[in-house]
């Protein structure tokens, strides 16, 4: 990015670093330890790992956020020969920054491209499932080392991971919490960060600890550079955790062996130092050297501002957030030898104490804003300890005096206020849907419009859009630019630019298609004169903003309708011709035609007719309406379908013509209007609402 190459010399550069790693890790570990690792049980537990991450890529919950983190990776994986794109690319503004400085400093989805580009594959098919897959594959193995780590035998770990992902799956009671955040959301590099990456920062560091070996030492820092790669809470997140354990350790064996061990100080400042990468980032941050957003409403407005409040977006209510201190304090205390509970125990108090309290939370939360001080509620190895719970059944025959009996009957009350505390599962039917492994992971029925919209976009790529088309449509056609973006983020680029009223336009011109709002119709025209040739909203839109183009505008025709959202498109031609024997015509939506002939019967002062006869092929049974009003939108005429004449028998005899129906607007009636003005209206019983399609002014010539 600082010496502005292109995109295209990354790749030799991730091929370096995988080498580098590579021998690394070749030098520090032995053929002893290779051997040790392959054999029949391992690999048959890879196995069963691997298919259970076959979930993640079946299961489907849409996240609006992919738009966000994944459109400048997506529009550079077109572009590789352009320098790295350092600007806000969804919008049709040149020039705009990006969110904030750490979104630029994001790999995860560089890596990405790489890898899609050198399979073949389309990048966001890679991003939400290859990965998850790949991420839920490491997060299970992640999990099954550090119950191995902990002392469990293989078949207990085994069940210890099947015990973790049962949390993960029953822990799914608000949008935020920790069930919410694993395996069916596993692809966005903040989830990888939290789910997948914590646990292995907590397993390495163990490692170092009991071990000493410099290797783990080179993890932590490359878990470091990670964190930053995956996702910008990793700027404190990262340095947090290890800084708390590396200090829990020491001050744990201080208070085992009453001395300072040898070496200790020592170590734990190598562990400190692991964190370097993130927290030379978040010290620059903090000294101004890399620039804050000017405006930080978008981290801050819908958020709740007091502490507590703020972590219960992960907790959700009282219930959960006392089951989860239950697991964190009894299930280690019961499942692990002292001194390993120890450190779980207290690495768990420490982050409590440090963050979550009324002196110190206000003052964290204002430095790292509220749209991230929850985010440290993920530091807390909560599935990690519910998961312990099979040590204790393990060990039952070991245990003596009352141990015998009082372990496993606490174990077995902790799993019941588990399951007591479940409101809602994170793969509830309501959250989730099933869909083919390698298809995309964006709501069905908003996928289903805007694939059939795309389709015949053309040249219409400049687009006002709502918000749930924003989440879906750029992401398949890199050529799309837009108005406004997700929710109010084009006010924020707009501030950050230095034009503040420009963004609240046309955050007011999407407010206009979304809601129809009359107060933002001046922001909605402009933004037609600026340049927007494309609109999409729902159906129940349509209407009042065909009414509203009308009032200033002209060439734009309805391209697309289904029961969910139209499509309007400036200059487009369309397969719905009608002919009222003038050069006259409108357009209509893709699959239906009419092929028609009309004419003029007479004109006289103030009155004419039209006879209009024809074809309408729609699937299944017609079910349109024709409506003339005059200018005032008086009902004059309506079509009459008559599907009893002996020339729609023998259309659907016809195999090229699905449906036929014949329609008469203005049976042969003298029409009559004061200024000659009329509207033709059409109405769907699936659209369920009148659209207006031309003005037909008797006194000009058409």
């Amino acid at each position: 990015m600082l010496f502005q190459v292109p995109a295209l010399y990354i790749f030799p550069v991730w091929i370096i670093l995988f080498i580098f790693s590579t021998i690394i890790f070749y030098r520090f570990t032995s053929v002893k330890q290779l051997k040790g690792f392959i054999s029949y049980s391992n690999i048959l537990i890879l196995l069963i790992f691997s298919i259970i991450s076959i979930m993640s890529l079946i299961i489907s919950r849409p996240d609006n956020d992919d738009i966000e983190f994944f459109h400048r990776a997506f529009l550079q994986f077109f572009h590789l020969h352009d320098p790295i794109y350092v600007n806000e690319t969804l919008l049709n503004f040149s020039g705009l920054p990006p969110l904030s400085i750490l979104h630029l400093t994001t790999s995860y989805e560089y890596l990405i491209i790489f890898i899609a580009k050198i399979i073949g594959i389309n990048p966001v098919i890679v991003y939400q499932n290859c990965m998850s897959w790949l991420a839920s594959l490491i997060t299970l193995l992640t999990y099954y080392s550090l119950f191995r780590m902990f002392g469990a035998k293989q078949k207990t770990s085994f069940i210890a991971v099947l015990l973790t992902v049962l949390f993960f799956i029953i822990d799914g009671n608000v949008h935020r919490s920790f069930g919410n955040m694993a395996f069916v959301r596993l692809w966005q590099g903040k989830t990888i960060l939290w789910t997948t990456l914590i646990p292995i920062c907590f397993f390495i560091i163990y490692k170092y600890i009991t071990s000493k070996n410099n290797f783990y030492f080179f993890c932590i820092f490359m878990a470091s550079v990670c964190a930053l790669g995956l996702s910008n809470a990793g700027v404190f997140l990262i340095p947090i955790m290890v800084i708390t354990v590396g200090c829990v350790n020491f001050f744990s064996n201080l208070l085992i062996y009453k001395r300072v061990l040898k070496g200790e100080i020592y170590h734990s400042i190598l562990i400190i130092i692991g964190s370097l990468y993130c927290s030379v980032a978040a010290l620059l941050i903090t000294l101004g050297i890399l620039p804050q957003p000017k405006d930080k409403t978008a981290w801050v407005y819908g958020w709740p501002s007091h502490w507590f409040e703020n972590i219960m977006l992960v907790f959700g209510d009282y219930s959960t957030l006392v089951r989860d201190v239950l697991i964190l304090l009894i299930v280690p205390f019961i499942a692990l030898p002292f001194r390993k509970a120890l450190l779980i125990i207290i690495y768990s108090l420490s982050i409590t104490f440090l963050f979550f309290n009324p002196l110190v939370g206000p003052i964290v939360m204002s430095y790292v804003e509220p749209a991230s001080y929850w985010r440290l509620v993920y530091l807390l190895p909560i599935p990690l300890s519910f998961g312990l719970i099979a040590n204790i059944f393990e060990q039952w025959k070991q245990y003596k005096g009352s141990g015998v009996y009082l372990r496993p009957i606490l174990a077995l009350a902790i799993i019941i206020i588990t399951l007591v505390t479940i409101e809602k599962v994170s793969i509830s039917p309501k959250e989730i849907s099933f869909k083919p492994p390698f298809a995309y992971k964006f709501d069905q029925k908003v996928l289903n419009s805007a694939k059939k919209i795309n389709s015949i976009l053309n040249n219409n790529l400049n687009l006002l859009i709502p918000d749930e088309m924003v989440a879906v449509l750029p992401l398949l056609n890199h050529n799309i630019r837009l108005e406004a973006g997700r929710s109010n983020s084009v006010q924020h680029y707009f501030l950050e630019y230095g034009d503040s009223i420009e963004g609240l336009r046309r955050q007011q011109a999407k407010g206009f298609i979304e809601t129809t709002e009359p107060t933002y119709a001046d922001a909605f025209h402009t933004s037609i004169n600026s340049g927007v040739n494309g609109i999409i909203s729902k159906k129940e839109n349509l209407p009042k903003i065909v009414r509203e183009l009308a009032k200033k505008h002209e060439g734009w025709e309805i391209a697309y309708i289904d029961t969910s959202y139209f499509l309007l498109l400036k200059n487009y031609q369309s397969n719905f011709i009608i002919n009222f024997g003038l050069p006259l015509s409108i357009s209509f939506s893709e699959n239906r035609t009419v092929k028609a002939s009309g004419n003029l019967d007479s004109v006289e002062e103030n009155s004419f007719s039209i006879v209009l006869e024809g074809w309408i092929n729609i699937p299944g049974k017609p079910n349109v309406t024709l409506i003339v009003t005059d200018a005032q939108d008086h009902i004059l005429a309506t079509t009459k379908n008559c599907f009893d004449r002996p020339d729609v028998s023998k259309a659907r005899n016809d195999s090229s013509i699905t449906t036929a129906g014949w329609i008469t607007i203005i049976d042969k009636k003298k029409l009559k209007s004061n200024d000659n003005k009329f509207r033709i209206y059409y109405y769907d019983e699936v659209l369920q609402s009148a659209v207006n399609f031309i003005n037909f002014d008797g006194n000009k010539t058409l």
